[in-house]
């Protein structure tokens, strides 16, 4: 999406001191070129494969929503600009038209 992407990696190490070992995790990256900063974009950490997996969509969906809501944003700040610069070359055009002659 966008250069953006979600990785999910076998880690094989679990440091915690208690409850299962978590051995997967999966983070979101965003673009290093990009002019978006994603959110919450992890570590998200998983103890079994199948959750790991689970993991993984859910951070996709996020993501797509994520990416979705910042293309939104964009294209409404585009059409506002587009919109202003509109104005302002019909104000222009008005500000030239009742401009007076210069008399020398």
């Amino acid at each position: 999406l966008d250069g953006a992407y979600v990785s999910t990696v076998f880690t094989g190490m679990g440091f915690q001191t208690s409850g299962p070992p978590l051995l997967y995790e999966t983070m979101s990256f965003a673009d290093p070129d990009a002019d978006y900063v994603l959110g919450n974009c992890g570590p998200w950490p998983s103890s079994t494969e199948e959750e790991a997996r689970r993991v993984h969509q859910t951070a996709c969906e996020e993501l797509a929503r994520e990416m979705k809501s910042y293309h939104d944003h964009m294209r409404e700040a585009e059409k506002r600009n587009e919109q202003r610069s509109q104005r302002l070359q019909e104000r222009g055009r008005i500000l030239k038209w009742r401009k007076k002659p210069s008399t020398k």
